[in-house]
């Protein structure tokens, strides 16, 4: 097993003509000596959507929600359904195929009763679980409610929304997610069956996330979750970045981590360089998400955040060996002509969702640009994006772009 991790990130002004270095610390999914669990109590609730439209895939929807999910859930848990009216079904973590409704889609009143529940319940750390596919269609719409939807003050609190199909709300969702998620940075904005056949994978990723998200580790020295933010934390999720501007060597002579049951957890071997791939792959997936999410609050959103990627990613590839003709230095070159479609493409679509720019003709593009940019990727090939016409010539506009912001 993983042990946390110190990563060097060569930092640059524009025209780099200042290097230094800041750091950031990974805390793996699952680490050496950790606990196996939180033990601190948990309140579940899960609210399911049960309107017609959900027939052909609700037999799915129980069967893999029963078996990926609802034996790892601690605590105590509500079932709830939404239909026309929302149905209190049980205080358990298991769905039955009785449980349809077959009706309409109140979603309003569906999530008046998570914000109840959050609101009432003594427990501090809560976990919403929300599958739906498609917009409320009744009366009163559930802008008003997602608006006025805070986190109770001294509450952790971890959403799930799985959208299902292709008519799901992406925009209430993800607005819905950034409202009451203010668990791990590095847990997914949005989970995704397009297909009913996809029901299962996504379950099994919701199973991930959630025990993830039930060990947390303490961190001497308060670290960012976004650079460039005043939000400093000393609490560090499994699979979540933690971002330090000081040197790393500093940051490693100071930092003690500590897991739940109080346990010292060493830092695994010397300082690591962030290669590109685990920028892309990796550190900048938080980094998008947390704009994102800081966007849906009308919070304040870093946008000095774009550049410090770009001199970060761009200093990185320039420590690629000198030209030769050499398979190694072949081979790296393609990989780098991918990464560099990869991040410019990645930018682009969270610049896209935050400044409200009207390239996402529907929500589906909107929830493709999420799961492209933030935490939960996607994998696609540099060849589908050249098939766009995003190449060199687009990756220098990009650029361009992002420097004149």
């Amino acid at each position: 097993m993983a042990s946390p991790v110190l990563y060097r990130l060569d930092v640059a002004d524009e025209g780099y003509r200042r290097r230094r270095s800041h750091c950031v610390l990974s805390v793996p999914s699952v680490m050496a000596g950790a606990p196996s669990g939180n033990t601190s109590p948990y309140y579940n609730i899960a609210m399911f959507d049960v309107s017609g439209s959900m027939e052909d895939v609700w037999p799915r929807v129980v069967n893999h929600w029963n078996a990926e999910v609802s034996s790892h859930i601690n605590g105590s848990t509500d079932i709830y359904t939404f239909g026309k009216d929302v149905t209190f079904r049980r205080r358990g973590t298991y769905i039955n195929s009785g449980d349809f409704d077959g009706s309409s889609t109140n979603l309003t009143d569906a999530l008046l009763t998570i914000t109840q529940k959050v609101n009432q319940c003594t427990e501090r750390h809560v976990r919403v679980f929300l599958l739906t596919d498609g917009d409320g269609n009744c009366r009163r719409s559930a802008e008003e409610v997602i608006y006025n939807m805070r986190i109770p003050r001294g509450k952790a609190i971890e959403v799930y929304l799985l959208g299902v199909g292709r008519d799901f709300p992406v925009q209430y969702s993800k607005d819905i997610r950034s409202r009451l998620h203010n668990g791990s940075a590095g847990c997914p904005t949005l989970f995704w069956a397009q297909d009913d056949s996809e029901v299962q994978n996504e379950m099994r990723k919701i199973r991930v996330e959630m025990l993830k998200g039930m060990n947390r580790v303490h961190v001497s020295v308060p670290g960012k979750i976004l650079p460039q933010i005043q939000q400093t934390q000393q609490v560090g999720h499994y699979g979540e970045f933690l971002y330090y501007e000081r040197d790393p060597a500093e940051i490693m002579s100071s930092l003690v981590i500590t897991a739940g049951d109080g346990t010292s957890m060493p830092i695994q071997g010397p300082i690591q360089v962030a290669s590109a791939n685990f920028l892309v792959s990796n550190l900048f997936k938080q980094w998008n998400a947390v704009l994102v999410q800081r966007h849906s609050n009308r919070d304040e959103v870093p946008m000095g955040v774009f550049d410090l990627m770009r001199h970060i990613f761009e200093l990185q590839l320039n420590q690629l060996e000198p030209m030769n003709s050499s398979l190694r230095f072949r081979l790296d070159r393609k990989s780098e002509r991918g990464l560099k479609l990869e991040f410019s493409s990645m930018l682009s679509s969270t610049y896209g969702i935050i400044s409200g720019d009207s390239r996402f003709q529907n929500e589906i593009q909107l929830a493709e640009a999420i799961l492209k940019s933030t935490v939960q990727n996607r994998p696609h090939e540099s060849k589908e994006l050249e098939t766009r016409n995003h190449g060199d010539a687009e990756w220098s506009r990009d650029i361009q772009t992002f420097k004149d912001l």
